[in-house]
């Protein structure tokens, strides 16, 4: 059921906020043996539920997520006992003194925190060479529900795979450059990667100040909006929100905006099987009749040599960060390394390059090495962005995912394009603006989605 559909039924006594705790638990009791996406439960979530009916009863909603339960991303701080740990056994007594502020916002809304996703350790960010996405030391290998061997990619993953199996109708993901598109293309489940700035990351174990944002992953672009809009907000504690311009416009709403007389490329950035034909044939088809100016783009793609940058704003980021949660076994990444080296049999199946290789830097955002990093990157990702302007384009909309936007904190939504009655391997298309074109975007992925409706749930 829809967000908007479970309302009804919530505000109508057709559902309680306890019958949707207690399905979710029992799906996931089903399921999750072998899908490994949740990493913990919250166990006062029935309590909660209980106590957010009678709210309802005696006071109304709060909101269209009032008693619904929602899955948050194992690097988002709780103070409800849940653990915070990035998938790390180093991170295993880290119970946050303090709460993420889009936690605080959801339940606010009154949303129930059903507990934590598994996820790619340090959101993918800790050995990349051999290391499968969605594995994790404390949690173990996330399953795409789609094949046991078909690749959840991004660190999003269990936040997911939980969507796509139907443990909630929404989860939280984050994303610093693909893991909230990567997993969503492989799980034919919606993503909403927003401008960085939108939504406060404080409280969320960082890998780039910069590039990282949360976001809302659910079942449609609808649902994903009404989450989005209330995860937004200024942060005092978060520097970026400072940068919005502005706060009134309802993103819930924008599914609602005309896409009439917008211009959108469609960009052609690897060769093209009939499928991949068809679906963008598909695509321009809707589009044209809907009064949207159509063109395709050629584009090839290049290296983006983005990671030395991060490299450096994950070291300042991560002992930042420990500092906060403090007192912890861990206090520095180098104690992060050490403690993994001594217990390399369960925290080092694949190995910590990319941590060893921050920690040899000096953590220095000031320095010529880090900022000429950062200039490098955002100088590619612009040759990338003046697609935009050269076009005269107002979105973009690809068959696959790249690092280029995520660099410059622009937003992308994914949208299942593939009808997988034939075989079980997904594609999405990106939906990608530049910063603060979440409503164009919102409504250009809802009306793909109205005129296709092209997912169809896994094989549990």
């Amino acid at each position: 059921m829809s967000i908007e559909e479970l309302y009804n039924a919530l505000n109508t006594g057709t559902k309680t906020s306890v019958d949707l705790v207690r399905d979710a638990l029992e799906t996931i009791e089903t399921h999750d043996p072998h899908l490994n996406a949740v990493a913990e439960i919250n166990g006062d979530a029935v309590q909660i539920a209980h106590s957010l009916d009678d709210e309802r009863a005696h006071s109304g909603p709060r909101s269209k997520l009032h008693g619904i339960p929602v899955l948050l991303k194992d690097n988002i701080n709780t103070t409800d006992g849940l653990l915070t740990t990035a998938g790390s056994l180093s991170l295993i007594d880290n119970h946050a003194p303090y709460e993420a502020t889009l936690v605080k916002k959801l339940r606010k809304a009154g949303a129930i925190i059903l507990g934590k996703t598994n996820l790619s350790e340090f959101a993918y960010f800790m050995h990349q060479k051999d290391m499968p996405s969605g594995y994790s030391s404390r949690a173990g290998q996330v399953v795409n529900p789609y094949g046991k061997d078909l690749d959840p990619l991004g660190s999003s993953t269990g936040s997911a795979v939980a969507v796509a199996a139907g443990y909630v109708p929404l989860t939280v993901g984050t994303e610093t450059s693909g893991s909230l598109m990567a997993p969503a293309t492989h799980t034919s489940t919606v993503s909403i990667k927003p401008t960085v700035g939108l939504v406060s990351r404080y409280g969320i174990i960082p890998i780039s100040h910069v590039q990282d944002t949360a976001g809302p992953m659910g079942l449609s672009v609808a649902d994903c909006a009404i989450m989005l809009e209330a995860m937004k907000g200024l942060d005092v504690d978060d520097e970026a929100t400072m940068n919005v311009p502005g706060w009134s416009n309802n993103l819930a709403d924008a599914i609602h905006q005309t896409i009439h007389g917008l211009k959108v490329g469609i960009l052609i950035d690897h060769a093209l099987s009939a499928e991949d034909q068809m679906l963008i044939n598909e695509l321009k088809g809707h589009l044209s009749q809907e009064g949207v100016t159509v063109k395709e783009l050629s584009f090839e793609p290049f290296e983006h040599t983005v990671t030395p940058a991060l490299l450096h704003e994950f070291k300042a980021g991560i002992n930042a960060y420990l500092k906060t949660v403090q007192p912890i076994s861990m206090t520095t990444l180098s104690d992060i390394i050490a403690f993994n080296n001594a217990h390399a049999d369960t925290c080092l199946k694949y190995g910590q390059s990319i941590l060893e290789a921050a920690d040899a830097l000096s953590g220095d955002l000031h320095s010529h090495a880090y900022l000429d990093a950062r200039a490098q990157a955002n100088q590619e990702a612009e040759t990338f962005a003046s697609l935009y302007g050269t076009h005269e384009v107002d979105a973009m909309i690809a068959l696959s995912w790249n690092s280029y936007g995520p660099a410059l904190g622009h937003p992308s939504i994914v949208v299942p394009a593939k009808d997988l009655t034939r075989d079980l391997h997904p594609k999405s298309f990106v939906f990608m603006g530049q910063k603060w074109s979440e409503a164009t975007l919102i409504a250009l992925a809802h009306f793909y989605e109205m005129k296709t409706q092209k997912r169809v749930a896994p094989p549990l």
